[in-house]
């Protein structure tokens, strides 16, 4: 496989995931956050020590809601209220996971059009 072409292939990859999502995520930018982002960054501040309560916050609030207590908390501990900050910050690790799934349909089946259209429907989904 020519690394050139890959190399060509996840760039037009992460540049579509980039404007669709781009495209998706302008009326939420207008409103800003929403109560329950709210909620689970005071949540955060309010533990003492967050990551040695890791425990009895998935106790408390479940699976589900404990990474994005977390996942809120730590980016709002990097940059504040600023919410176009913290949409950039959730594209980038986006953009990343989605090039590590594409890169694993690769590896696994080296298939460069399921790749691609896995790592499509993975971008919208996710």
């Amino acid at each position: 496989m020519n690394i050139k072409k890959e190399l060509l292939v996840l760039s037009i990859f992460v540049l579509i995931v980039s404007i669709s999502q781009s495209i998706i995520l302008r009326h939420h930018l207008e409103f800003g956050f929403t109560p329950d982002d709210v909620r689970f960054i005071s949540d955060f501040l309010a533990l003492d020590s967050p990551f040695s309560k890791i425990s009895q916050v998935w106790k408390d609030l479940g699976i589900y809601q404990t990474p994005h207590l977390y996942y809120s908390g730590i980016v709002f501990s990097l940059f504040g209220f600023n919410y176009l900050s913290y949409q950039i910050a959730a594209l980038i690790f986006k953009i990343l996971s989605i090039v590590t799934f594409y890169l694993l349909i690769q590896v696994i089946f080296k298939n460069r059009l399921l790749s691609f259209t896995s790592g499509l429907v993975f971008s919208f989904q996710y």
